[in-house]
C-alpha cells in the first residue's frame, strides 16, 4: 500500500535539501544531463542527494574518511566518471557503538536545523534526511545507514509495509580499518559530473582518501577468490581510469606493505593474486557492457574495449612493484 502525501508535505520534504536550489531538482534537470552523458537520470539524481549527503556528514567530529567508488569518480574527468550508488567510509574510531552514538546526534542537529524531517502517516513515523540504522556486519566491521531523500522522478521506498516516496542513499561505515583509515587524507571538494551542469549553492570540501589509496583499496578488493558479477566488473573498472592519472607507485605499495604485514602477507602476493584474478574478467566482455551505461562517454569506450583495457591493466598492476626508472 502505498503512503501519499499532501502538497504542504511534499514541500517540506523538499526543503531539507541544504547545497541545491529548488529550480535545479526537477525532472527536466535530470533528464538534461542523461542526454548529455547517456547515464540514467535516476543514477543522477543519486548523484545530487550524495552531494547533499557528504555535506551533512561534515558536521561530524572528526568526520569519517571518504573512499569507496564513489570517491574514485572525484579524482577522474567528467567523461571518465561512472554513476555510482553507495556512499563509503572508514572510521577514525574503531568503536561502532561509538559510530551510531555520532550519527544519532547528527541526526538530532539535522532536525534541529530543518535538513531532516518527520512525518507522521497512518501510525508510521517516516524520516527523510536522517541518517538511519540498517545493520552492522561484524565480518567486514562494517556499518550500514540508510537516507531516505526525496524522489523527483517516482520512486518508492518501504517503511513498514507501506511504501513511501524517496529513494533510499546507502552509507557503509567501516570500523575495523580504524587503524589506517587512510595513508593519505585529503580534504578535497567533491567533484562529480553532474557539476559539469548544475553547480551547488554551498561549496565545502570533505576529508578523502587518496588517489594511492583508492588504487591500493582496489588492488585488494580484486585480490579476492569470489564469484564476480557487476561489483568486481566496477573494481576493475574503477582501476583501469584510476591508474590513468596522476600517482606515486611507491605510496601504493607503502599501504599495501602495511596491510600486508597485518595480515601476514606481502605486496607482491597480494598484487599478483590481484592481477590473477581481474585476468579472470578478461573475456567477460558481454558482462561489462551490462553497465556501459553507468559512465560518461570516454569510460563507455573503455568498456567498450574491455578485452584489450583488462589485458592492459593487468599488466600494469605486475609492473607497480618494479622499480620506477630513472
Amino acid at each position: 500500500m502505498k503512503i501519499h502525501y499532501t502538497l504542504e508535505e511534499k514541500e517540506g520534504i523538499l526543503g531539507i535539501i541544504d547545497v541545491w536550489k529548488r529550480k535545479q531538482l526537477t525532472q527536466k534537470v535530470f533528464r538534461d544531463i542523461q542526454w548529455e552523458v547517456g547515464i540514467p537520470p535516476t543514477l543522477i539524481e543519486t548523484m545530487f542527494w550524495h552531494l547533499d549527503t557528504l555535506y551533512q556528514l561534515t558536521k561530524l567530529k572528526p568526520a569519517p574518511i571518504f573512499k569507496g567508488g564513489t570517491c574514485v569518480q572525484c579524482y577522474l574527468p567528467p567523461t571518465l566518471q561512472r554513476a555510482s550508488n553507495d556512499l563509503d567510509f572508514n572510521s577514525r574510531t574503531g568503536n561502532p557503538n561509538t559510530i551510531i552514538d555520532q550519527i544519532k546526534e547528527l541526526n538530532k542537529k539535522l532536525l534541529k536545523e530543518g535538513k531532516a524531517i518527520e512525518l507522521k502517516k497512518h501510525g508510521q513515523k517516516i524520516r527523510y534526511g536522517t541518517l538511519d540504522y540498517n545493520l552492522k556486519d561484524e565480518r567486514s566491521g562494517t556499518i550500514t545507514f540508510n537516507r531516505r531523500m526525496p524522489s523527483r522522478l517516482g520512486e518508492y521506498t518501504k517503511t513498514g509495509e507501506y511504501e513511501v516516496m524517496g529513494k533510499n542513499i546507502k552509507i557503509q561505515i567501516n570500523y575495523k580499518h580504524a587503524w589506517l583509515p587512510a595513508l593519505k587524507i585529503i580534504d578535497k571538494e567533491p567533484r562529480f559530473f553532474i557539476l559539469k551542469y548544475q553547480k551547488m549553492k554551498k561549496n565545502y570540501v570533505y576529508p578523502s582518501s587518496s588517489p594511492e589509496d583508492l588504487i591500493a583499496d582496489k588492488i585488494l578488493a580484486t585480490m579476492e577468490e569470489k564469484e564476480g558479477g557487476r561489483e568486481r566488473l566496477k573494481d576493475i573498472y574503477d582501476l583501469m581510469v584510476l591508474l590513468r592519472i596522476k600517482h606515486r607507485k611507491e605510496k601504493i605499495l607503502d599501504k599495501l606493505e602495511l596491510i600486508a604485514d597485518r595480515k601476514g602477507n606481502n605486496p607482491t602476493i597480494i598484487l599478483k593474486s590481484s592481477s590473477t584474478n581481474i585476468s579472470k574478467f578478461v573475456e567477460k566482455d558481454m558482462e561489462a557492457q551490462g553497465f556501459r551505461s553507468l559512465a560518461g562517454i570516454d569510460g563507455k569506450k573503455i568498456i567498450e574495449n574491455w578485452e584489450i583495457n583488462c589485458i592492459r591493466l593487468v599488466r600494469t598492476i605486475q609492473e607497480i612493484s618494479e622499480p620506477t626508472p630513472h
